[in-house]
């Protein structure tokens, strides 16, 4: 079910046309919504209930597989699996055609 079916208005916009900042900006501006960054933001990192769950249900585990993308959710994510077993191994994973993640460290690792 997409996202519309829980009653989300969904707005689409080209990425390489369109500037997502003034978009959100103005969907803000004319609803009076509110604006969660999909990163660096305390209310995606504190959206570890996922994991929680898949804890609660699959038991002691040696590894979790997260997507990643800003490292938001990924953070919490680790953080609540690290509360349940500190000798959990926690990896970030991303399509291969979507290694925005990928493509960062590399730039960075290639500027030291």
């Amino acid at each position: 079910m997409s996202n519309a079916g829980y009653g989300a208005e969904v707005v689409t916009y080209d990425r390489f046309v369109d500037n997502r900042e003034k978009l959100a900006g103005a969907i803000i501006e004319k609803t009076g919504a509110s604006l969660i960054p999909p990163f660096d933001h305390p209310m995606i990192i504190a959206d570890k209930d996922g994991a929680l769950e898949l804890l609660e249900q699959a038991g002691e585990l040696d590894a979790l597989f997260t997507p990643v993308g800003g490292g938001g959710l990924l953070s919490g994510c680790a953080v609540a699996a690290r509360a349940a077993n500190p000798k959990i191994r926690i990896f970030g994973a991303e399509p291969e055609r979507a290694n925005d993640t990928y493509l960062s460290s590399e730039a960075e690792s290639a500027c030291r």
